[in-house]
């Protein structure tokens, strides 16, 4: 039996794997990820697999938040990719949590661009 609290597969978050490939985009990482024989958007896929099989990352908090992505309005969403710290914080602060209270999204956000960067 699996358990079903782990889904380290991208494709089970397709607002998390948008946000992720704009974010490392916008900030010229696609470029830098480049490998002989290989896809910047499959290593940064792969890079942010890692990040949501780490320890305490659970699916249920994975699919609230990708739900809640995906209910952004478009000027949203491109503001967390990309915007002002202070403007992507404010919609950030409307996030459901990660898990316990004190697990923000922005903090799991901020890990899976410093990851996959």
């Amino acid at each position: 039996m699996t358990d079903d609290r782990m889904v380290q597969d991208h494709t089970a978050y397709p607002n998390i794997t948008r946000l992720t490939l704009d974010m490392v985009g916008y900030n010229g990482g696609l470029h830098a990820l480049r490998v002989p024989g290989g896809s910047a958007e499959t290593d940064v896929k792969r890079l942010l697999d890692e990040c949501l099989g780490a320890d305490g990352v659970y699916h249920e908090n994975l699919v609230a938040l990708n739900h809640w992505l995906g209910n952004l309005t478009e000027d949203e969403f491109m503001t967390v990719a990309d915007g002002e710290e202070s403007e992507v914080a404010a919609i950030l602060a409307k996030a459901p949590s990660m898990g316990d209270p004190g697990d923000a999204a922005a903090d799991f956000i901020d890990q899976i661009y410093e990851h996959c960067i």
